[in-house]
């Protein structure tokens, strides 16, 4: 398999409004890639009816290129765990994999988590399989909790610890 390319764009996160919401639905993965991740209006869906959900259009430059769904326990009121933050989605559009996207959108992820109340580490899942993102999440970092989500194998990385005046209590 070939590494992915350094990216000539920055990534950044911006939110999901009307303006770019058909764009984030007409994202698409390879079709082997499908019984990987659910559906972007899936996604949509269950951001809508969940407190926790921080929704994000990923932005390359000006490209809309994937959609990024975090649980942050801390959007809840009042939060039901203290530093319970899971990677719940990322999806990068099919033209523009292995462009690098992906581990910059996972460091903005940490760079966003580490900066909120009781950050030690960020949970994520992933099922098994031939294309599947498990090598991404290996080569990043991410190792196993030991635990199964249903067929997923769950995932951690511990917090990179950089406001620790929201870390401490």
């Amino acid at each position: 398999m070939a590494s992915p390319q350094t990216p000539t764009l920055k990534v950044s996160l911006q939110p999901v409004t009307s303006d770019n919401r058909d764009a984030v639905l007409a994202l698409k993965l390879a079709e082997h890639q499908q019984k990987f991740i659910a559906t972007n209006a899936r996604t949509l869906d269950q951001a809508a009816s969940a407190p926790e959900a921080w929704l994000r259009a990923i932005y390359a430059g000006e490209s809309l290129v994937g959609l990024l769904l975090l649980h942050d326990e801390h959007l809840r009121t009042p939060p039901r765990e203290q530093g319970y933050y899971y990677l719940w989605r990322v999806m990068i559009d099919v033209a523009h994999q292995r462009k690098g996207y992906g581990r910059q959108t996972v460091d903005l992820v940490l760079d966003y988590v580490s900066t909120r109340p009781h950050a030690k580490r960020l949970l994520s899942s992933y099922i098994p399989g031939e294309g599947g993102p498990e090598q991404f999440y290996k080569d990043y970092g991410f190792t196993p909790t030991g635990n199964m989500i249903e067929e997923d194998v769950e995932i951690e990385i511990k917090i990179p610890i950089t406001n620790t005046s929201s870390n401490s209590s």
